[in-house]
């Protein structure tokens, strides 16, 4: 499907006011974006938004398929839990993604448009509409801190720290800032 500048441009605020068909999230009808169906799997049942048995299996999925699901919001956390979860294939990122070197490289993905924050109304109807996308995010969520919190005290331990390129060294270290964004 080609997709117009007038539909690229649209504020999501018009979209769920106008029941716009991509911001309708009716009951029973495919969703292919959202986290229930990608977690819960191929079965019919995991692609029909609002449905509960699809939110149950994309839990069961999550915690058992799964080794870790970060997640942007909570970035440190999510850092510190693959370094440790994954070592073979997340062994220093924390450090690395830290590292003056990779500065310019944090900030790739910024989105240039500026919107003003939705309405408290556009807000209400889609949590009301999305209401097992939330519990599947509130459920994701606390899994990631139980897994931090398992390791909490490992991360405490003096580590050896990775050989970097750059000279330049952080004003703060990748453990503070991680323990900043843990007590906010």
């Amino acid at each position: 499907m080609v997709r117009g500048r007038k539909w690229y441009w649209k504020k999501l605020e018009d979209c769920v006011l106008k029941e716009d068909p991509e911001c309708e999230f009716r009951e029973g009808s495919e969703d292919f974006i959202s986290a229930i169906p990608f977690l819960c799997g191929q079965h019919d049942y995991c692609i029909k938004h609002g449905n509960s048995w699809a939110l149950q299996k994309a839990k069961f999925n999550a915690e058992y398929e799964y080794s870790v699901i970060g997640l942007v919001e909570h970035w440190n956390t999510t850092l510190a839990v693959l370094e440790h979860f994954l070592p073979s294939f997340f062994q220093g990122v924390q450090q690395r993604y830290w590292d003056a070197e990779f500065k310019d490289q944090r900030t790739v993905n910024k989105n240039p448009k500026k919107y003003k924050p939705v309405s408290e109304t556009v807000r209400k109807i889609l949590k009301d509409k999305m209401a097992l996308e939330y519990e599947l995010y509130e459920f994701l969520k606390q899994r990631l801190h139980q897994q931090f919190e398992s390791i909490a005290d490992l991360l405490k331990l003096p580590t050896t720290k990775i050989h970097s390129r750059s000279t330049e060294k952080a004003a703060l270290s990748s453990w503070d800032r991680m323990d900043i964004e843990l007590r906010h």
